[in-house]
């Protein structure tokens, strides 16, 4: 959803296709729209459901001729019983990618959460992350989810995340004590990128491969 973040998951969605000249990349269609409400303000009961206009976008993106759909926000993911999936096309759903990672990947293990404030007000990852089996989750207390905001902001605004506050979050992810950090925010992706103390979990990431790896068995062609 938020401009700077889109740009960031396109930029991702690429490196990971494994192109090589200009024509050996997907074509990429986004519908960057401004005008879906906040999603942590519906959350919060202050605004109103971004499933409306996502849905919107979505059905906008199929009939310019997508065949594989994502959301790039994983917030908004909370509304997604509330969408309209256009038919013909294959969603990638952000959070089953990274639970797919965490089950495969991370059983018996300690996890802490980065998230956006709407997802930790419902306790959206938490939620999601308890279907995996013996995951121990860790999440932000209020103050530590204070810094965390704060970078999401300053992704948002275009502006560069201060090394002082990387250096606050890392320590907080030290303080947890967890084997890995679920990276559950688009903005947070871009602005801990390489940056923490232990292995991330990043959906952003995730999300970029598993679209990859459906265009390609769309297109019948190898996965880089």
């Amino acid at each position: 959803m938020g401009a700077i973040a889109t740009c960031y998951v396109v930029e991702t969605i690429l490196r990971r296709s494994g192109g090589q000249t200009d024509h050996t990349y997907p074509r990429t269609l986004v519908d960057f729209n401004s005008t879906v409400p906040s999603r942590t303000e519906a959350i919060l009961g202050h605004g109103e459901s971004p499933a409306a206009v996502v849905s919107q976008s979505l059905q906008t993106l199929a009939d310019a001729g997508a065949t594989v759909l994502g959301i790039a926000c994983n917030t908004v993911h909370h509304f997604l019983p509330s969408m309209t999936i256009p038919s013909g096309a294959v969603f990638v759903n952000i959070v089953e990618t990274a639970l797919s990672e965490v089950t495969h990947r991370w059983e018996n293990s300690r996890i802490g959460l980065l998230q956006s404030p709407g997802a930790a007000r419902v306790c959206f990852w938490s939620e999601a992350l308890s279907t995996c089996p013996q995951v121990d989750v860790v999440t932000a207390t209020p103050e530590q989810q204070l810094a965390v905001n704060e970078a999401i902001d300053r992704v948002k605004a275009g502006r560069p995340v201060a090394a002082d506050l990387v250096r606050d979050v890392a320590k907080q992810i030290q303080q947890m004590e967890v084997d890995a950090v679920l990276v559950g925010c688009t903005e947070l992706s871009m602005a801990f990128e390489n940056k923490l103390p232990v292995p991330s979990i990043d959906t952003t990431d995730l999300f970029a491969k598993e679209l990859i790896r459906v265009w390609h068995q769309q297109q019948q062609t190898p996965e880089p």
